[in-house]
């Protein structure tokens, strides 16, 4: 109850009345000074109505009007106009993180439509304005294969986020944004903060969905260096999509279904997710409605975030492919790839030449 930041106060008071087995004032005051003592609660003073059969909470500004605005009794007109003070006791982190603003990245065979409609329903829903950097690369196919072309786009990235980071902060925006990121844009994501170029850039929460970076990649130490705040691994039941980047792409391993050993993660398993139902209605729909998984955990505090309920799930077991191995699986991949683009270029070539015949 107090973990998960569902009762906002407490009042040994009103609690009793609840008539619970064990609970009186002076039991759940020991508890609630105990737990303020640890910097958990902290001590308040609520004042309430004089009035006996009214008793509710009333303010400052009630006491100087010498009027109660719930039972409408002038304070002058009664023997005792003395409002009653009583100790409660207050969440002393606040209850809610606001989200300053976001960037999404969008995987590699997609122009990321879903971004625009993340965009949409994250504005729908909050109550302020909330800036999203939607970050395209454009489709990348063939060049997945190849560790210079993801040096080649982490730097792109690595670049825009420096010039966005600083605007934003021209703004007041000075709280680093969360990043949702989507297949290939997890890989990207976790190599920009690899790497040394870009070590000043620091982000809030992380959400991944249909990830492909390893499974044992290392989380733990960029937050403790600050770089992260948390991380969420969305993990898809049915994403075989993951696997088979795992034999072609590298440096990259099957996180979005097995889950990340890293302690670090928080790692939750999608039923009957594949690796695109994130961003499609039904994902979007259960992820960010009140209570879904990626509003908790882009809205709870970090002291609350550990002991919140987020139906957490170990991550399973994962052992890289052999060296030799993977050497065959990239070099038969580049070799279907050539081959697609030779009779892709074939076919120009014939429908050219039979149209100009």
């Amino acid at each position: 109850m107090i973990a998960d930041g569902g009762v906002p106060e407490f009042d040994p008071v009103e609690m009793v009345q609840l008539d619970k087995p064990g609970w009186t004032i002076e039991r759940l005051t020991a508890a609630f000074d105990a737990l303020t003592a640890e910097g958990v609660l902290a001590s308040a003073q609520k004042l309430l109505c004089p009035v006996q059969t009214c008793g509710r909470p009333i303010s400052v500004e009630d006491i100087a009007a010498h009027r109660c605005p719930h039972c409408t009794t002038d304070f002058r007109t009664i023997e005792d106009p003395e409002a009653i003070a009583r100790v409660v006791y207050r969440h002393a982190e606040p209850l809610s993180r606001d989200l300053q603003w976001a960037v999404v990245i969008h995987g590699m065979n997609t122009y990321g439509p879903w971004q625009e409609e993340f965009s949409w329903r994250l504005a729908l829903k909050l109550r302020y304005s909330a800036p999203v950097l939607i970050h395209k690369y454009g489709i990348v196919r063939f060049g997945v294969l190849f560790r210079f072309r993801h040096r080649d786009l982490v730097q792109a990235l690595g670049v825009r986020l420096s010039r966005s980071i600083a605007l934003a902060a021209a703004t007041g925006r000075t709280r680093p944004p969360d990043v949702i990121l989507h297949s290939f844009g997890t890989l990207l994501f976790a190599k920009l903060l690899d790497d040394p170029t870009f070590t000043e850039l620091r982000f809030g929460r992380v959400v991944l969905a249909g990830s492909i970076v390893r499974p044992d990649h290392a989380w733990r130490r960029h937050m403790d260096a600050g770089r992260i705040e948390a991380v969420l691994n969305h993990c898809g039941s049915r994403d075989h999509i993951v696997d088979l980047a795992a034999f072609a792409i590298p440096d990259t391993g099957p996180s979005g279904r097995l889950g990340i050993a890293d302690a670090a993660v928080l790692n939750v398993r999608a039923e009957g997710y594949d690796h695109s139902t994130f961003f499609e209605n039904r994902g979007l729909d259960e992820s960010l409605a009140p209570g879904g998984l990626w509003d908790r955990f882009l809205r709870i505090p970090l002291n609350a975030l550990e002991t919140a309920r987020m139906d957490g799930t170990p991550a399973r077991a994962w052992r890289p492919l052999p060296p030799p191995l993977r050497r065959i699986a990239l070099t038969a991949v580049l070799l279907l790839a050539c081959l697609a683009a030779g009779l892709a270029g074939c076919g120009i070539l014939w429908l050219v030449g039979h149209t100009l015949g």
